[in-house]
């Protein structure tokens, strides 16, 4: 179950107005941020390694995505990349790792959240893929190392970008600032839809010698609705 550690304005806030579930304002589970029904009705994919049929997969060895990114889901990674609930992310990351599965933990030598620019993450408080990757290395064992990439340069969000669009915003938008040479590297962060950033990412640790990559996402949209 998803829930946030609460400050005490936030305790006696929720006394004087009971909280409601984040994902549908209806129902109530003992202060989680989403009920027990729309945590049940989060779509696992199923998925095994996708790569396939991700768009842009340059430098991309292995895809994974645990759930579609349906409306209940879309509401909990709102609230955790706009709403300031960070914390949600290492929840999400467990339950990623638990439902990809544990196959891994020999065979990656990093979890490599995708960087934010230092505007956005100034602007924003952190960066939401680090609580992801840090949820995920507490159930494989794997580090997180949040000092490999740096975003080079500010892009606009990709969120209303076409396919085409998305491959320019991110063209030489990251850099890799530590020595992976030899290394398996797990890129982490929340939503993969076309695989751009990720891609993006993936060429560049491969061009300075990573051995091997692999897209870990908590989300993706179902087939046909990406753009």
């Amino acid at each position: 179950m998803i829930s946030v550690l609460k400050s005490p304005i936030h305790v006696l806030s929720e006394w004087m107005y009971p909280p409601t579930c984040k994902a549908c304002g209806l129902g109530r589970d003992g202060g989680n941020l989403v009920c027990s029904k729309c945590y049940e009705n989060l779509s696992l994919t199923n998925f095994s390694n996708w790569i396939d049929t991700v768009s842009c997969r340059d430098g991309i060895d292995e895809a994974y995505s645990c759930w579609f990114f349906d409306k209940e889901l879309q509401q909990v990674i709102h609230l955790l990349k706009y709403s300031d609930y960070a914390r949600v992310g290492t929840q999400l990351g467990t339950l990623t790792a638990q439902n990809i599965g544990t196959d891994y933990n020999g065979n990656i030598d990093m979890l490599i959240p995708i960087p934010l620019h230092s505007i956005k993450k100034r602007k924003r408080g952190y960066n939401q893929a680090d609580f992801i990757a840090k949820g995920i290395s507490q159930i494989w064992g794997i580090p997180v190392r949040t000092d490999v990439l740096r975003r080079s340069k500010f892009t606009e969000s990709q969120t209303t970008l076409n396919k085409d669009e998305r491959i320019q915003n991110m063209a030489d938008a990251i850099k890799i600032v530590k020595d992976v040479r030899g290394k398996s590297c797990a890129l982490i962060d929340d939503v993969l839809t076309t695989g751009s950033t990720m891609s993006s990412a993936a060429s560049a640790l491969k061009k300075r010698g990573a051995d091997k990559v692999i897209a870990i996402t908590c989300a993706t949209p179902r087939p046909g609705e990406s753009s």
